[in-house]
């Protein structure tokens, strides 16, 4: 993740083992949910995503990545 902290827009890089749908979630730190991001179609191998995070107030998110061979989750914050 970078920028961090970041302030208007994040960037995520992951790598999927096989193209797929990657839904990505955004909550605050007691798990409520924030915000869900629209999926979108992801080739296998290296993936980077940006995250539009402007109008989140100022703290620490966690943020799951949702696909179909399973999830990963980083915490992230914002300024």
């Amino acid at each position: 993740l970078w920028p961090q902290p970041a302030r208007d827009a994040l960037t995520v890089a992951f790598t999927l083992p096989a193209s797929t749908d990657v839904l990505p979630v955004l909550y605050d730190l007691l798990g409520r949910r924030v915000r869900v991001y629209p999926g979108q179609w992801a080739e296998a191998g290296s993936v980077l995503r940006v995250i539009d995070v402007s109008d989140l107030r100022p703290g620490a998110y966690l943020l799951r990545l949702q696909a179909a061979q399973g999830s990963t989750e980083r915490v992230l914050m914002i300024r």
